[in-house]
């Protein structure tokens, strides 16, 4: 099994409550092909590679024009995931999501699915109280899901990589701090920026993930607030091919006035 070395534990705020947030980098014991090790007949050996390679993209400028067939270029490797930014930022549900499962995937081969496609970073943000709330979402083993960190450390010895996980307890619908919410913005745009590949989710991986995934591209690409979420929104369209392909996002007002805000604030910085 993977081991688990913590890296960072603290505490931020959110509607003045205590917002736990942590770090570990999972490291793998051994090496072995994911799909020798799930079997010929497992829904992630049975998915055709798609011929564009998003992780030998190079990053180009984001404004809603990415070139090419925007389908192709943004699908992620999970039917509610799609690429944000191609080889850099994927966005979605939680593994495993609900259409996910209906395809006859578990919680452990979506999660190889993603580390397969090119991410190094898992960005996590929701809350203990989600995964009380999770089985309609799918989950595996008949809807019963499975310590995620587990699966995760499941995954990562079935992929041979190393992957950072990164904890933001963000409660569903709502927001954090105006400053927590930029310091985990700057902090994952620098984490792109050194070259690591960030799989960012909430349960939907439409209200939550919808605010932060906008700020840390606005951030990394100079872009207004609304142009960060029509953004995303046309990747989301474009991208995904599950429920969660549709409807609003971000979920709630409160949320798009904080990417406004913050966006704003990062345009000022010198």
């Amino acid at each position: 099994m993977a081991t688990q070395n913590k890296a960072v534990k603290g505490q931020g705020f959110a509607k003045g409550q205590d917002l736990q947030h942590y770090e570990i980098t999972f490291h793998t014991r051994h090496q072995q092909s994911p799909l020798a090790a799930l079997g010929p007949d497992s829904a992630a050996a049975r998915a055709p590679l798609d011929e564009f390679d998003a992780r030998k993209e190079p990053l180009v400028s984001s404004r809603g024009l990415w070139k090419g067939d925007l389908t192709k270029i943004t699908q992620g490797p999970t039917l509610e995931s799609n690429w944000l930014i191609p080889g850099r930022l994927m966005t979605g549900a939680i593994p495993v999501s609900y259409s996910d499962r209906l395809q006859g995937e578990s919680q452990l081969v979506s999660m190889v699915r993603i580390i397969e496609a090119g991410a190094t970073v898992f960005v996590n943000l929701t809350t203990s109280g989600d995964e009380q709330d999770y089985e309609w979402q799918g989950g595996c083993d008949g809807g019963v899901v499975r310590d995620y960190k587990v699966a995760l450390g499941d995954a990562v010895d079935l992929t041979g990589r190393h992957i950072r996980y990164m904890k933001f307890d963000v409660t569903d619908c709502s927001i954090c701090k105006d400053e927590f919410e930029d310091q985990v913005s700057d902090n994952i745009a620098r984490v792109i920026r050194d070259g690591e590949t960030v799989y960012m989710h909430c349960i939907s991986g439409r209200g939550r993930t919808g605010t932060l995934a906008p700020i840390v591209l606005g951030k990394l690409y100079g872009l207004s607030g609304a142009a960060a979420v029509k953004e995303f929104n046309i990747c989301r369209a474009a991208g995904r091919r599950g429920a969660t392909s549709f409807g609003p996002a971000p979920e709630d007002p409160k949320q798009v006035a904080q990417i406004n805000r913050l966006l704003v604030h990062a345009s000022k910085k010198p």
